[in-house]
């Protein structure tokens, strides 16, 4: 691209952003607000200008008006999700009562009402149909209110997203990663077919997306604070961006005139339940269970058809008493004794890996047992970790055909709160301003333990999310609305083990490293009976902040409502998780079968642990990690959408996006590239390198957006569309992990 071409194109930006009120602002089409659109006609069926028309929320007592214009048409857009009452009025005929009509955000209600001559003093009331045909928009979507959440059979998280199986197009949800950092549960699902990290959340207009795993939603809120979800899936309109697969929105619930609240509790105790199969099959207790999702809401005015508030606490409090199964080696093993193994595998032989030559005419060991002499006097104090020989199992608990099983039982635990609260307040009938706040606080363990350790991995997790936007009538025919939204989450992850640099009190070289706390902990020791399998990911910190925000501008014509907007997020990143290698931070060890065994001999297993035991490894990693990853990236769209009534039933909607991704950096320099023709690797903004790193890569998208609505009757709607999305994919997911920020260093060694 040109720079003469750069300029025009920016120049051009920031005249349509001064259109529409340059301020920060939310990089996906906002579903926050409904709108009920019609045409009002006489009994003989002309149209009829000039009625006027009131819809009244019935919970708030909050009205929007307009006027139907030379057509008979009329638009109240804006509307905050709930149940309304319509009215029209115009001298000469009877007044018009629609009630009942429900509202959603995202979705233009048709009402076409119809006027009979008569007084004004006379009423004709209608009550509208509770599901209501989309007329007005070429998209495909769903909408889940909050009655069908509360009262809909939801999973054991009591997660609204489970209710995502409802959704054309979308696969059974499903949940990934350990629970222990992903305490909020977030399910992902494939919609028509794409990657789940393409699917957008937002609440109540904020990015709700955790960065470095960008396939769960950040913030996931309680069921019972919901008052609807709306999910697009397919043709979006233009003002509906940054989403390749599923753009969602979720709606805080909001006080009313009234003052409402309700309690809950979800039980689930081990008396309710059986046990499982194999526990009876091996006589072991029932897993037990005390699992408990409790809480309540509140909400009313302050002040009556002006001000209103809106709050709720849900309590997850889990107990879960569980059996684990382990593997240990029994005390003949730990004494370098394998009789037992070929008992039971006559296959089983044991070599001396000291004769011989690169595996060929190896010392056979025939009564299977390693000489003393050749045992590690290292490998001997690591077993000091395993459970001792006493407490193995008199049964055959993994079907190995030895008794070298162990049980446990473990105490799991999670205890999350989630709090919301949100403030609605009509400060005059043209303007209106709303705020969330929300939070949600996690400790627990989730099934990280590991043998050797009695005390589990511990993960303290906390998420905030605020966001407030505005709704400003300026006219009869032009509307502002805009909202800017924030949340972050602060996370930790320690394994059992951390704090202690146990490797170097083994006297194990070049694992742990005392003067940098992350890398202490146990050594992995893969011998077939694994030893400090703190996985490789722990220990982890994070802090991730999303800003995000919309300003748009609508303006109504005869058959054509233009809307014009700019859209923008910002994603933050500061991590400090070494994954890349096999063992993380503290190393570890992997013992090979052929270590004792010999050319042209296939193990069973066990020849593995026997190397373990002379202390010959034959592979050591572990990862080194200096620098905190960072990332920092930028999001932003402008777009503009004409909804063209074209004729009576026909409604065109006709858009384009323009979206910006510029490249990520990190704090304080630009990307890095591994240079291919010299294998060094160049750090954007360092030593004289470009901050891109010398990457050309396209960060500007035109996306075309075009739908049809064909009405064809009162129950039966055509839609057709074609559209272009980009999926908004962080860069800091596929950059995680890269030099210099996790630097895995892997070899053969011996202890």
């Amino acid at each position: 691209m040109t720079r003469l071409l750069r300029a025009r194109i920016v120049a051009a930006l920031a005249l349509a952003t001064a259109a529409v009120w340059l301020a920060p602002s939310a990089a996906s089409g906002q579903a926050l607000y409904g709108s009920i659109v019609g045409t009002v006609t006489d009994a003989q069926g002309s149209v009829t200008p000039g009625v006027s028309v009131v819809a009244t929320n019935t919970g708030t007592g909050l009205k929007a008006e307009t006027v139907t214009d030379t057509n008979g048409g009329y638009v109240l857009r804006n509307l905050l999700p709930g149940t309304y009452n319509l009215t029209a009025n115009l001298t000469g005929f009877r007044e018009h009562a629609e009630k009942g009509i429900p509202v959603q955000a995202g979705n233009p209600v048709r009402i076409d009402l119809k006027l009979e001559v008569g007084a004004l003093t006379e009423i004709v009331e209608v009550v509208s149909e509770t599901t209501l045909l989309k007329t007005e928009k070429a998209d495909l979507g769903s909408q889940i209110s909050g009655t069908a959440i509360t009262n809909l059979p939801l999973n054991q998280f009591r997660n609204y997203q489970t209710l995502l199986n409802l959704v054309p197009g979308a696969t059974p949800t499903q949940y990934q990663n350990a629970e222990i950092d992903t305490p909020g549960r977030s399910l992902r699902t494939w919609v028509n077919g794409t990657q789940p990290n393409a699917n957008t959340t937002r609440v109540d207009g904020a990015v709700s997306v955790n960065v470095w795993l960008p396939h769960h939603a950040m913030y996931v809120q309680s069921a019972e604070s919901i008052e609807t979800v709306n999910i697009s899936t397919n043709n979006f309109d233009a003002d509906t961006g940054m989403a390749a697969g599923a753009a969602q929105t979720v709606i805080t619930k909001s006080g009313t005139n009234e003052v409402k609240g309700s309690a809950f509790l979800f039980l689930n105790k081990d008396a309710f339940n059986t046990n499982t199969y194999f526990n009876d099959y091996f006589g072991l207790p029932k897993p037990g269970v005390d699992t408990k999702t409790f809480g309540g809401t509140v909400g009313g005015p302050v002040k009556k058809n002006k001000l209103f508030y809106f709050g709720s606490w849900e309590r997850y409090d889990t107990k879960r008493p569980t059996t684990y199964t382990y593997a240990v080696p029994t005390a003949k093993m730990r004494a370098g004794d394998f009789t037992e193994v070929a008992a039971a595998y006559p296959a089983f032989k044991l070599f001396n890996p000291f004769s011989g030559t690169a595996g060929v005419d190896r010392e056979q060991w025939t009564d299977n047992k390693i000489p003393s002499q050749y045992l590690s006097p290292i490998a001997q104090n690591i077993l000091n970790f395993y459970p001792s020989a006493g407490q193995i199992s008199s049964k055959d608990l993994n079907s190995n055909l030895l008794l070298d099983d162990y049980t446990q039982l473990r105490r799991e635990y999670q205890k999350r709160d989630n709090v919301d609260a949100k403030i609605n307040w009509q400060i005059k009938p043209s303007l209106a301003l709303w705020g969330k706040y929300g939070e949600m606080k996690n400790k627990g363990t989730g099934n990280n333990f590991v043998l050797g350790f009695d005390n589990p991995s511990i993960g303290d997790t906390r998420v905030i999310l605020t966001t407030f936007g505005t709704t400003w009538t300026l006219s009869k025919n032009t509307v502002v609305d805009g909202n800017f939204g924030m949340s972050r989450q602060d996370q930790t992850v320690l394994p059992p083990d951390f704090g202690t640099d146990y490797g170097l009190q083994l006297g194990i070289r070049g694992t742990n490293n005392p003067n940098d706390p992350r890398e202490s902990g146990l050594p992995t020791f893969a011998n077939g009976y694994t030893i400090g399998s703190a996985p490789n990911w722990m220990p982890l910190w994070r802090k991730e902040v999303n800003y995000s925000g919309t300003l748009a501008m609508t303006k109504m014509f005869s058959k054509h409502e233009i809307r014009a907007g700019f859209d923008f997020v910002r994603l933050e990143l500061n991590h400090r998780q070494a994954e890349w290698g096999d063992y993380g931070l503290k190393g570890g060890f992997s013992f090979s079968n052929n270590t004792t065994g010999a050319v042209g001999y296939t193990s069973p297993g066990w020849n593995n642990f026997a190397g373990f035991l002379m202390g010959l490894p034959n592979y050591y990693a572990e990862d080194t990690q200096v620098e905190q990853m960072t990332g920092r990236e930028n999001q932003l769209a402008w777009y503009l959408r004409d909804r063209w009534n074209v004729a009576e039933k026909l409604t065109v909607n006709a858009g384009a996006r323009l979206d910006y991704y510029p490249l990520m950096h990190r704090v304080g320099r630009g990307i890095e590239r591994l240079d291919y023709n010299t294998y060094q690797v160049i750090l954007g903004g360092i030593g004289g390198q470009p901050k891109n790193a010398g990457i050309n890569y396209n960060a500007w998208y035109v996306e075309p957006r075009v739908g049809a609505a064909y009405r064809l009757n009162e129950n039966t709607v055509l839609r057709a569309g074609y559209g272009q999305t980009r999926n908004p994919l962080p860069w800091s997911r596929p950059m995680r992990g890269s030099y210099p920020f996790d630097i895995n260093n892997n070899a053969c060694g011996h202890l």
